[in-house]
């Protein structure tokens, strides 16, 4: 059975440890973790706990909360680190042993712009890392990839890909100009230009457009708060037509900004639980990407996803995922291709 890093200890992997070393805390101290994890800190102590080791059951405004928790962590690790306190002993201790170098300084990089978190200088050189946390109390699987508990390893904004381009004017045409929802959700704003639209269409928040903030007003009255064009999305993506030359014309499109990215991440830090208390921790050296081989459709509604089949593995797996998505509820805004 492998064993984990935690707080620089091995452990075998098992959840009845964790759990074990949960049931020795006091009450107090599962709540606060609770409240850090941004999960209710209201129950009994197994309630508490079963939050902490399963937090995707319990946890509210996910969105929100997952982005302050990833700015505070970052900022914490590379306090820990400069500070030279005894978790960032351990952290600096194991990326020792992976690299045979020492870290000198940490400095946080993240941002919307940027395809790494962390700058770190060593004793050799200077590295771009990538990190994941997880507030899963859980241990690290030495055969899964860096980003497993992240919801993609690219944030896609959809510009660069013919085939988002074609789906957004298709969308348009069915749904927006055909006057299908202003109709039947009576909206009494003018139809956009299909410019217009896709400016709303793309942005990575919620709708500016008159027509937009309506459609989805009214759609939410009649169906119910945080409803969204589901039943449309998947009646639209099983007719959205996906040819060979499209699929070829997305590889190409793909793989640069793919193996730029992958490039970018010299170093993934991976975190699973609280960098201020109890957690396992795991470096890993970035890998050289593959070129893509081929990419075929993986399944065409009610999500549009696609396989990128790599020409040799990358961190053991012979592919990625091309996932083709609304980021702000189905048909309103935030049209992306994630990669995963």
């Amino acid at each position: 059975m492998t064993l984990q890093t935690f707080n620089g200890f091995s452990y075998k992997n098992s959840d009845s440890i964790i759990r074990d070393s949960l049931k020795k805390k006091k009450k107090p101290e599962l709540q606060k973790l609770c409240e850090e994890y941004g999960l209710p800190k209201t129950g009994k102590k197994d309630i508490l706990i079963d939050r902490i080791m399963n937090p995707n059951k319990y946890k509210k405004n996910k969105k929100a909360n997952a982005g302050k928790r990833e700015k505070k962590e970052l900022k914490d690790i590379s306090e820990h680190i400069n500070n030279n306190t005894e978790i960032g002993k351990r952290l600096k201790k194991e990326f020792n042993v992976l690299m045979n170098e020492e870290i000198l300084s940490v400095e946080v990089i993240g941002g919307r712009n940027k395809h790494y978190d962390l700058k770190i200088t060593s004793t050799n050189r200077v590295y771009k890392v990538e990190a994941k946390g997880s507030i899963a109390y859980k241990p690290i699987l030495e055969h899964e990839n860096p980003w497993v508990t992240a919801v993609q390893f690219y944030n896609g904004n959809p510009k660069p890909f013919t085939l988002a381009l074609k789906y957004s004017k298709m969308w348009y045409e069915t749904y927006i100009s055909s006057r299908l929802l202003k109709d039947k959700y009576n909206i009494q704003s003018d139809i956009p230009s299909y410019d217009e639209w896709l400016t709303d269409a793309r942005r990575m928040g919620t709708a500016s457009t008159p027509f937009v903030k309506e459609l989805k007003d009214n759609y939410r009255k009649e169906h119910g708060p945080k409803t969204s064009m589901l039943k449309e999305r998947i009646d639209f993506n099983q007719e959205f037509p996906i040819s060979e030359e499209d699929l070829l014309i997305l590889k190409n499109e793909i793989e640069p900004i793919y193996m730029y990215i992958m490039n970018e991440k010299e170093m993934w830090l991976q975190i699973h639980g609280d960098i201020n208390n109890e957690c396992y921790f795991k470096w890993t050296k970035g890998q050289s990407p593959p070129k893509i081989k081929k990419i075929t459709i993986k399944t065409a509604s009610p999500d549009i996803k696609f396989n990128c089949e790599l020409e040799s593995e990358l961190f053991g797996r012979p592919s990625f995922e091309a996932h083709l998505r609304w980021g702000y509820g189905q048909g309103f805004t935030n049209l992306r291709l994630d990669f995963k």
